[in-house]
Parts: C-alpha cells; sequence; structure tokens
C-alpha cells in the first residue's frame, strides 16, 4: 500500500510567507510619495482642463479660458468668467476644487488665461500657473505666441 501524502501548506509555510508579503508591502509603502502623486494628477488635470477650453474656444468660435477662484479652486468659462462650461464627464459647471479627491493642492498666485478661436492666448500668455503640495511645486506654463501648454 501507498502512503498518502496529506496535501496543503504548513502553518509555519504560511505564516513565513504572509510576514515576507507584509515587509514587502511595508517597504513599498514607505518609498512611495503620496503627495507627489496629488500633485501630478491636479497638474495633469489643469493641464486637461486648459486644452479643453482651448479646444472649446475654437469649437464655439468664442474665448475660453482659466480664471482662478481661490488659493485651491478654478473654474473653466466661455466668453465670460461667469459663464462655466459644462464638464463633459460629470455633465455640471466646470469647478474644480483642489481640496476635493487631490489633497489641498493650492495656486501659487491667481490666474486667468483666456484663448481665442485659434487657440492663442488672448489674455495670460506666458503665464506660468505655479501649483504647490507641501514643499514641491508644479509648473505649467502658457507660451505666449502660439498657446501651447507646457508642464515642468
Amino acid at each position: 500500500m501507498k502512503k498518502v501524502r496529506p496535501r496543503g501548506f504548513t502553518l509555519i509555510e504560511l505564516t513565513l510567507t504572509t510576514l515576507m508579503v507584509a515587509l514587502s508591502v511595508g517597504v513599498f509603502l514607505t518609498t512611495v510619495d503620496f503627495t507627489s502623486n496629488a500633485l501630478d494628477r491636479a497638474t495633469r488635470r489643469l493641464e486637461s482642463d486648459l486644452r479643453y477650453a482651448q479646444q472649446t474656444a475654437a469649437a464655439e468660435e468664442s474665448n475660453c479660458g482659466m480664471i482662478t477662484t481661490g488659493a485651491n479652486s478654478y473654474s473653466i468659462y466661455c466668453q465670460n468668467p461667469g459663464n462655466l462650461i459644462t464638464d463633459p464627464h460629470t455633465q455640471q459647471a466646470l469647478s474644480i476644487d483642489f481640496n476635493t479627491g487631490y489633497d489641498g493642492v493650492a495656486f501659487g498666485g491667481a490666474y486667468q488665461i483666456e484663448f481665442d478661436t485659434l487657440g492663442r492666448p488672448s489674455i495670460g500668455g506666458g503665464t506660468q500657473c505655479q501649483l504647490s503640495l507641501g514643499n514641491q511645486t508644479r509648473t505649467v506654463t502658457i507660451v505666449a505666441t502660439t498657446g501651447y501648454i507646457q508642464v515642468q
């Protein structure tokens, strides 16, 4: 008769595997900078919304732009700052508050950038929008002559 060996893991094997996974997760969490992630997401959102304002200006044949509405917020508008563009994702007025979902990212000043129907800045050309979180900073530059949006 063959002796049947039980299948499965021993308690020691399970404990050691769990310990190694926990240590790996702990090392990963201590090396990841989550504030940088929030700042990068906020910067990408601003860049995307500025490009959307440029595209809307061309489509609507009217000046559209971005204006800061506080240290942590901005709105995207068409024709004048009181006429907000509808966010295509939420179908709500396109107004962003960095305190919600971006861990308190803040602007380094008050900004207004407006694009003409060709996507060139009619207001705020050459502006460098500074976003900061703690001691980290990102800059979104709008090139004065072309409207090219550059992130640094």
